[in-house]
């Protein structure tokens, strides 16, 4: 009942002097949209950029042999992708097996070194350049050993120079005849430019025909991806990986692992780093515009409060307790900080939508970031307002009254 009564009191005094309050929220609210702005941005250019840079590799699962570890295990193969995708316990976008080579390629007009990647299943999350021509390898396909191979954008200019159309074209990689289906536009993500000068034919077609790498068994591959759900992911997917590929290989816990879960020339760790750096710095330059919004907003609840000391100390010769006093101030803070959050996230979203569409500044919110805003705006509210509440409500009433 008392905090009812709190309440109508509180909100009597808002609505009694609207300007003020509203001034006083919109300080408020300005700390609390510049915060919730610089994350936005913040969760907005580091989704864009994992895009860019990674594309799917940002959350990719890439498993290749540990050279540095001399042993007996080999290579991953094909056969341990279909017990990991069984046993991983994550969800899974998908998942592609690889064996990389070098081959000389032949057209009618050229003759080069290339790299030819024999690729299954969805190769594509990390070849990830839209097609210039032709198609696609299908399914059948990428099971069988039929003679078809796809060209990276550098690789094709290089064979065939300007001409415009060069499916159903022939070349020969390491001597045997290949027949052209699709050729590749440039790479979306920096980590798909490696796939511009390479030759893409199915796995079983790269075992039996174009491979002539002896160091690789026929069910050996070079790299084993699976693409997971999200990057949170990575981390446990690795340790479960770890843990049924040396089952599966017969590799003891006492020995170093024979296998690598992650892509040297896809460095995540160093994008990471630099997104990290920039987060510290928008967020130092929020955290400082919150604290003066706070401290705006303590000192016009300061003077708000010493306009209405001789209207407390009535209050508190009729009977108020310092404690109620107290409890009237900080649910008036609590009001205005709550409003002025709701206030801030609404101009940072407004804000947001002018950067999208001017600058192209790329933005992210999402439920927890309003939940950050809302409980930033109302722990702002209550710290600023509480040395102004604790004055008031432990001032002498007599001596109010007489000021």
């Amino acid at each position: 009942m008392r905090l009812v009564q709190n309440i109508a009191l509180a909100l009597g005094v808002i609505c009694a002097r609207p300007a003020r309050s509203a001034l006083m929220a919109l300080t408020l609210g300005a700390g609390a949209g510049a915060a919730t702005l610089v994350a936005a941005v913040l969760g907005g250019y580091g989704a864009q950029m994992e895009r860019m840079v990674f594309g799917a590799y940002a959350r990719s699962l890439v498993i290749t042999e540990n050279r540095l570890v001399p042993d007996r295990f080999g290579a991953p193969r094909r056969s341990d992708l279909d017990r990991l995708l069984e046993d991983l316990g994550v969800p899974v976008d998908g998942a592609a097996a690889w064996r990389n080579g070098r081959a000389e390629v032949r057209s009618e007009r050229e003759r080069l070194e290339l790299q030819v990647f024999g690729v299954s299943g969805d190769f594509r999350f990390e070849a990830d350049m839209p097609l210039a021509q032709g198609r696609d390898l299908t399914p059948a396909e990428l099971t069988g050993t039929e003679r078809v191979c796809m060209l990276g954008r550098g690789a094709a200019n290089e064979l065939f120079g300007p001409r415009l159309d060069r499916t159903g074209s022939s070349i020969s990689v390491g001597g045997i005849s290949c027949t052209v289906i699709g050729v590749f536009q440039g790479a979306v993500t920096n980590t798909a430019e490696r796939y511009s000068q390479g030759v893409f034919v199915p796995l079983p077609a790269m075992v039996r025909y174009f491979d002539r790498n002896a160091s690789l068994a026929p069910d050996e591959v070079s790299q084993l991806t699976i693409v997971l759900g999200s990057r949170e992911d990575v981390l446990r997917a690795r340790t479960v990986a770890d843990r049924i590929l040396r089952r599966e290989h017969g590799a003891p816990l006492s020995h170093s692992s024979p296998f690598r879960f992650g892509d040297e020339n896809a460095s995540l760790r160093a994008m990471q780093r630099q997104r990290n750096l920039l987060t510290r710095l928008l967020l130092t330059v929020a955290s400082v515009s919150l604290l003066a919004a706070g401290i705006g907003y303590g000192a016009s609840t300061m003077t708000a409060i010493e306009t209405r000391r001789r209207d407390l100390a009535l209050q508190m010769t009729a009977g108020a307790q310092g404690s109620d006093i107290l409890a009237q101030i900080m649910v008036e803070s609590l009001l205005l900080g709550f409003g002025g959050a709701v206030l801030g996230a609404l101009l940072a979203y407004l804000i947001s939508q002018v950067l999208v569409s001017v600058w192209e500044i790329p933005v992210l919110f999402d439920t927890s970031l309003t939940a950050v805003a809302l409980a930033a705006g109302i722990g702002a509210g209550l710290i600023a307002g509480a040395i102004p509440a604790w004055r008031a409500a432990n001032a002498h009433p007599a001596l109010a009254v007489r000021s």
